[in-house]
């Protein structure tokens, strides 16, 4: 009976440890949203918390993003979305936490970095979207990998003082809300961008880059656009009206409305293909793809640009080097 009831006070002293040692949801929370503070200064909301496993590697993982992004339209787009991580060892215990938050960070950086020179040259009606991802060379294999970094300086200072182990990539979207009506707007568009890539250059941000800036029907801020979108798209009997009162709906907004429709577009929609709001109403685009950018790029677009004889073009020694290519497939095109 005695070594009945040790065998028993063992097995429960067994569990004790055992559900002692698997920490509790609210303590993972606790040790990442430290971690978050810690890092970058500012409180995070950690959320949707759950256990993952990537080949044999099991890892706590979780949604989160500012919390003075709450309550704002950025709540709500996934571009200001990161995840945070804690792996956890094969004796239970849990490594240093990590995250992938600098990548959105650095781009908010990097953002608010450019777009006071965007503005000054395009105009307040423009929507500007970065996406600089840092890269550090694998001296083994020769390969580039993606390198998180937490802030848009440490990312320009690695890639400036050791060019052969880091380089920065940048590929901004400049939307603006306007249309390209007149041949010589278009000369002035392509000046404007112009001066804008060198600016880039004195900044040295232009040796991996690429540029899209593109020229979108501003029907899309309509206060009414979204409640009349469906019709607008598949009502041809009555597109021709539905399209002039959202027109007149847009004349007669003010510039803080116009502004602040602008900055309700997702940033997550803001991108050259069909799975997004935006790309119907895509008139015209300018491209500037520069040549280091244009050698590593994964489309192809470097072999094409030899069979046609254009890759000089990719200096960019003047203006007329800058590619200009209008939608064909542009919901409205004029005289419709």
């Amino acid at each position: 009976m005695k070594n009945f009831i040790k065998i028993l006070i063992l097995i429960c002293l067994v569990i004790g440890i055992t559900a002692c040692g698997k920490p509790k949801v609210e303590d993972i929370k606790a040790k990442m949203e430290t971690h978050l503070q810690e890092k970058y200064g500012e409180s995070f909301v950690v959320e949707n918390i759950g256990m993952r496993d990537a080949n044999g590697q099991k890892f706590y993982t979780a949604r989160t993003y500012p919390k003075a992004i709450v309550g704002t339209p950025k709540e709500l787009d996934d571009y200001y979305y990161a995840t945070v991580n804690i792996d956890i060892l094969s004796n239970g215990k849990l490594r240093k936490t990590g995250d992938t938050y600098g990548e959105v960070n650095t781009r908010e950086e990097a953002e608010k970095y450019l777009l006071p020179k965007a503005k000054v040259l395009f105009g307040e009606r423009i929507r500007l979207k970065t996406e600089p991802e840092l890269q550090e060379k694998d001296d083994k294999n020769g390969l580039w990998y993606g390198y998180i970094t937490p802030h848009f300086q440490d990312g320009r200072d690695k890639a400036k003082n050791d060019p052969e182990k880091y380089r920065l990539k940048m590929t901004l979207y400049l939307y603006v809300f306007d249309k390209i009506d007149r041949e010589k707007e278009k000369k002035e568009r392509r000046a404007q961008l112009f001066e804008f890539l060198q600016y880039l250059r004195a900044e040295k941000l232009d040796k991996y880059l690429e540029v899209f800036m593109v020229f979108t029907d501003d029907i899309i801020l309509a206060p009414s656009f979204e409640e009349k979108r469906y019709d607008l798209e598949n009502d041809l009997e009555n597109r021709k009206e539905i399209e002039k009162s959202l027109r007149e709906e847009v004349k007669s907004m003010d510039d803080n409305t116009r502004h602040k429709n602008i900055n309700l577009i997702k940033k997550s929609d803001l991108k050259l293909n069909n799975d997004s709001t935006i790309y119907n109403y895509c008139k015209s685009r300018f491209l500037v793809l520069t040549m280091e950018m244009l050698k590593i790029d994964e489309y192809g677009r470097y072999d094409e640009a030899k069979e046609k004889n254009t890759v000089d073009k990719h200096f960019y020694k003047n203006e007329r080097d800058i590619e200009y290519k209008e939608f064909k497939k542009y919901l409205f095109k004029d005289g419709e």
